[in-house]
């Protein structure tokens, strides 16, 4: 079974930057073992579509709103995404549970608004430094709604909140027993929630992911700052490969 890889631009990039991205990785990337997603910001959608004409990506967006087609500035509208298309989105990043106080609720409203447009729904689940003591118990809260969505158009995305954008990135062991719980909570909430993909972050680079990505319940990786240089990102992704 493939591994999915996510490399998420975050709010970075100028519109200047993103044809010099997509040369880098015109006809380079062929693999029978990944496919690789980029999640860039919503105005970039369209420009970014265009440019992976001839590249071996997937994209997607890095959230949505929980609302249809209304008056709500400033929001996109999962249908929206879907017109684009765009074929899945982040939903509960650390980053928009953290600055913009998203609960697990709302995040599991948001994966619903994907799902029903058919789109894939990345639920991004962790633990602060804080909370380590008891990540389990924070994990399952987190998780405790996944079960009202459609396994099959599900990836859940566990980022120790620690180990983000520190340097700091979680032990060997550390990602194991994580992956391990999630697995375990999945399938005893129900047997057709083990087949979801569960794909680690946290400060992965062309150092570490190999042998994050090779354990056994690590089903992708979500790459924040490494995939923002698209010569060190082409030369993670064939080292993946």
């Amino acid at each position: 079974m493939k591994k999915f890889i996510v490399g998420n631009w975050k709010m970075q990039k100028l519109f200047s930057e993103i044809h010099p991205y997509f040369k880098v990785f015109k006809h380079k990337i062929n693999s029978n073992h990944i496919e690789v997603g980029l999640a860039v910001p919503s105005l970039y959608i369209k420009p970014c579509l265009e440019e992976m004409i001839n590249t071996p990506f997937i994209l997607g967006a890095q959230d949505v709103s929980m609302h249809d087609l209304g008056a709500f500035t400033g929001e996109v509208a999962a249908s929206q995404l879907c017109s684009m298309p765009v074929t899945f989105s982040l939903v509960g990043h650390s980053e928009r549970r953290q600055h913009f106080h998203e609960t697990s609720d709302a995040v599991i409203k948001k994966a619903h608004k994907l799902q029903q447009q058919g789109l894939l729904s990345i639920v991004c689940i962790g633990e602060t430094l804080e909370q380590k003591k008891d990540f389990k118990k924070v994990l399952a809260a987190q998780l405790e709604g996944v079960f009202s969505l459609n396994p099959a158009l599900l990836m859940i995305a566990y980022e120790p909140v620690w180990a983000i954008g520190t340097g700091q990135t979680a032990s060997i062991e550390d990602i194991k027993t994580a992956h391990q719980y999630i697995k375990s909570f999945l399938k005893e909430g129900s047997r057709d929630f083990y087949a979801v993909k569960v794909l680690y972050g946290g400060s992965v680079n062309e150092t570490n992911a190999a042998s994050i990505l090779a354990l056994d319940d690590v089903g992708g990786l979500l790459i924040g700052g490494a995939c923002l240089d698209p010569v060190k990102f082409e030369k993670l992704i064939a080292q993946l490969g």
